[in-house]
């Protein structure tokens, strides 16, 4: 079978995404059982061709050696630039998919959905198209904006210029596009297909498709298979001292944005360090400019009296933050919505205690509150406190338990099982089956 795999995120390159991390999980596996697999992306880098495990990758970008292209880039600064640069992406894509579909005559295209990355393939190419429900632009703006208006009254005045920053005019015209552009590609899709239960019912919602997609749409859970977990216990070991870290500390990992929680921690973590008088807080996390900036800016006005203590480190290779996993305290995710969240899963394996918002797909990694880790009620800063100062007083004891069950929970995501259920959807919708293949994953949902 011939795959081609449609992302925004390159694999293999840089610091990996959900995406890019996805795909390098799935696609090795399907390389080396016969089957040629393709992944069209953008690079971020220079434009090249090459492979990996197998894995064919094209990694492309926006020409600006031409005087219609470098016209295209200076209009975009005046004119909806967000919304000008993903469809000249999604044009760039699409241009780079129809010369490899002449060569290689595709049997199925699989695709996030980031800002229709694949829009103009569901709507001029007649193979079909599996969306997987990652986490869409527009979705990620919506949560991060509704995050920012439900802190505005108390945050910082750098907070709320930002908040209503997001409210600008033409901020929501460029947004509306780029919802219509994702919508429609959901539509276009033979199927849909979420990462996690939660992320197909918020998906859902927003783009209202329980009447016009709700028959082709559901979730299969992400197949994290490489999960780097041997990596995890054969990557060169990093020391503690070698990172400037002090002992003992908190540890969260992932993007400084608003949606990841980082305000409900803001909140909860104050009473927690003044109690205990030697513990640190480290995040590490992707810089996302304004947000990144308003919400270090919070921490730092809000929690003055802890700035020694309250650690911003940017985001950086898996070996270390693999060592920081396995000497910190515990993990805390307290995201407002996560569609499946490989740190969390990656923690589980490296042997690190977790605490997680539940009503997102942590929920469903971890299962079960106080056996595989600790849940606590989304966004209630006082539930994450109570639950933060749980985790600290459990005995070594209780804590290598729910560590073991976690580590045996995680093994689940890295299954064949996972991975013969992906393959077994892509032979399925191939054949033009769709009804067929929904009834597959209904079947494997409930056992």
């Amino acid at each position: 079978m011939n795959i081609c795999f449609i992302a925004k995120d390159q694999p293999w390159r840089f610091y990996a995404g959900g995406i890019a991390t996805y795909l390098e999980s799935i696609t090795p596996y399907l390389a080396g059982h016969g089957h040629t697999v393709h992944i069209i992306s953008l690079s971020y880098g220079k434009e090249e061709d090459y492979e990996v495990n197998g894995v064919h990758i094209h990694g492309i970008r926006i020409p600006e050696d031409n005087k219609k292209m470098r016209l295209v880039k200076q209009l975009r600064y005046f004119f909806m630039p967000k919304f000008v640069t993903f469809f000249i992406e999604d044009i760039i894509l699409y241009k780079r998919f129809k010369e490899l579909e002449r060569q290689y005559d595709f049997d199925i295209i699989e695709s996030d959905d980031v800002s229709g990355s694949s829009l103009l393939i569901t709507l001029f190419c007649k193979k079909p198209v599996i969306t997987r429900a990652h986490g869409s632009s527009f979705l990620v703006e919506w949560l991060n904006r509704n995050a920012a208006n439900a802190i505005a009254t108390t945050a910082t005045a750098a907070t709320t210029a930002h908040a209503k920053h997001k409210e600008k005019f033409m901020d929501r015209i460029q947004s509306r596009l780029v919802y219509y552009m994702e919508s429609l590609q959901y539509r276009r899709s033979a199927l849909v297909v979420a990462n996690s239960k939660a992320t197909m019912q918020l998906t859902q919602s927003v783009y209202h498709l329980q009447g016009h997609k709700g028959k082709n749409f559901s979730y299969l859970y992400i197949p994290h298979y490489a999960l780097h977990a041997q990596s995890i216990f054969t990557e060169r070991e990093e020391t503690l001292q070698s990172l400037r870290i002090t002992t003992p500390f908190i540890l969260y990992v992932g993007r400084i944005e608003y949606r990841k929680g980082l305000m409900v921690l803001a909140r909860a973590i104050g009473p927690v360090l003044r109690r205990h008088p030697n513990l640190h807080l480290y995040i590490v996390g992707f810089n996302t400019e304004e947000e990144t900036v308003a919400i270090i800016k919070y921490y730092m006005q809000e929690l003055s009296d802890l700035q020694d203590r309250i650690h911003f480190r940017p985001s950086t290779i898996r070996s270390r933050v693999y060592a920081l996993m396995r000497s910190c305290e515990f993990v805390v995710l307290p995201s407002i919505m996560e569609p499946f969240g490989y740190t969390c899963t990656e923690a589980m394996a490296t042997g690190a205690l977790v605490v997680a918002a539940d009503g997102s797909g942590y929920a469903e990694q971890i299962a079960r509150s106080g056996v595989n880790g600790l849940l606590f009620k989304n966004k209630d800063s006082r539930s994450l406190e109570k639950q933060m100062e749980k985790a600290l007083a459990l005995s070594p004891a209780e804590k290598g338990r729910i560590i073991a069950h976690a580590r045996k929970r995680q093994e689940y995501f890295q299954s064949d099982e996972l991975l013969k259920q992906h393959l077994a959807l892509y032979y399925t919708v191939a054949a033009g089956k769709t009804h067929l293949a929904l009834g597959q994953l209904k079947e494997q949902q409930l056992r």
